[in-house]
C-alpha cells in the first residue's frame, strides 16, 4: 500500500504544479493584455495631440498666408 500512497502523493504534486503553472500563465496573459491596453491608450492620446498640433499649425499657416 505504501507504493500506492507514494504514487498518489506524486500525482497530487504534479496536479498542484500544473495548476500553479496555469495560474502563472494566466497572470502573464493578464499582464500582457494590460500593457497592450495601456500602449493603445498612449498611442490614442499621442495621435489626438498630434492632430491638434497639426490643426493649429495649419491655422497658423493659413493666417500667415493672408498677411
Amino acid at each position: 500500500m505504501s507504493g500506492v500512497f507514494e504514487i498518489s502523493k506524486q500525482t497530487e504534486k504534479r496536479q498542484r504544479e500544473m495548476v500553479e503553472k496555469k495560474h502563472r500563465v494566466e497572470e502573464k496573459d493578464e499582464a500582457k493584455k494590460k500593457r497592450h491596453k495601456e500602449k493603445s491608450e498612449v498611442a490614442r492620446d499621442l495621435n489626438a495631440t498630434l492632430q491638434a498640433v497639426l490643426e493649429l499649425e495649419s491655422k497658423k499657416f493659413n493666417a500667415l498666408q493672408k498677411l
